[in-house]
């Protein structure tokens, strides 16, 4: 993986659009079909339109993202275990006239902290029965991953996600320190309009943070990445083949439910490993993916043929 850019925490409606168009386009030069992609047509996606996301909860510039991101046909993985779900098709959740928003936000946003997340984040993953809970942040133009496994956060530098309080700059820190400052202020000392100011903005600042929810100090809780080196690591799991397409459908890991212990699954991604490798992996301009999933297709049929990797329903 090379290493991540600088982090710049702000939020670009065309830089998450990006990020997920660069993801798709990878997935497509390794296993994908170009034509699972959907893109969105100029307009936008008609079925998200701004009044059924707010009947979510959610601010208007939420609809207008989902409006104008690409999304994959129901069918087809985009991450390893697809027992936890994969990324949600918003334009294909909000199409029926009638929405139970209530099931929607729990498949989508887990039975913690239930109708309770900010209004400027929306859930990634749908449809699982343990759905990451990952959330695109669309005021600070972040990721965040709540209950975020330890592989996916061991190596700070490499993976390039921080904690949101650490982005607080001098002069926040500063501020959120003025009670010590003020411990240690001689207590002879005169209390000006100037100080006295500087209280009663504290006081109201401690208000504001007070006004937060359960689910808003989670959040800024949760370990975070910029969306660029959200995918970036994502992807990272694929050149490590730490993920593998085993067809243009289907991608596994050694946590893939479909094998029965640990050995087997150390076996199979040994073994699809192995092939890639011989078809010049990582080097896509080598690494043909037609003839590489049809060596892996006859290699499970030899030497693993009571293992199922058809796509799941």
């Amino acid at each position: 993986m090379s290493p991540p850019t600088v982090p710049d925490w702000h939020y670009s409606r065309e830089v998450y659009i990006a990020a997920f168009q660069g993801y798709y386009r990878f997935l497509a030069e390794m296993y994908l079909d170009e034509s699972t992609i959907m893109q969105p047509p100029a307009s936008g996606w008609p079925s998200t339109t701004v009044g059924k996301v707010k009947a979510l909860g959610k601010y208007e510039e939420v609809a207008l993202l989902l409006r104008h991101l690409p999304y994959v046909r129901k069918g087809f993985e985009v991450v390893a275990n697809a027992q936890d779900g994969q990324f949600a098709n918003w334009q294909e959740l909000l199409a029926p006239d009638n929405i139970n928003t209530e099931w929607l936000l729990m498949e989508t946003e887990g039975l913690d902290f239930q109708n309770e997340w900010p209004g400027y984040v929306i859930g990634l993953f749908h449809g699982g029965e343990f759905n990451p809970i990952i959330f695109l942040h669309t005021e600070q133009g972040s990721v965040h991953w709540y209950e975020c496994p330890e592989e996916f956060r061991h190596d700070r530098t490499q993976l390039g996600w921080v904690f949101p309080d650490e982005l607080l700059d001098e002069e926040l820190q500063s501020h959120l320190h003025l009670d010590e400052r003020e411990d240690s202020q001689d207590p002879g000392v005169e209390v000006t309009g100037e100080n006295e100011g500087a209280r009663e903005e504290e006081e109201y600042d401690e208000d504001e943070e007070e006004e937060k929810t359960d689910a808003e100090h989670v959040i800024d809780g949760t370990p975070m990445w910029t969306v660029t080196n959200f995918f970036e690591m994502f992807k990272d799991q694929f050149r490590k083949l730490n993920w593998i397409p085993v067809s243009p459908e289907r991608v596994i890991s050694r946590y893939d439910q479909v094998f029965e212990d640990r050995e087997t699954a150390e076996a199979v991604m040994a073994m699809a490993r192995r092939i890639y490798h011989q078809h010049g992996w990582p080097d896509l301009q080598r690494c043909h993916k037609q003839e590489c999933l049809g060596a892996i297709k006859e290699a499970m049929e030899t030497h693993f043929p009571d293992i199922d990797l058809s796509i799941r329903e």
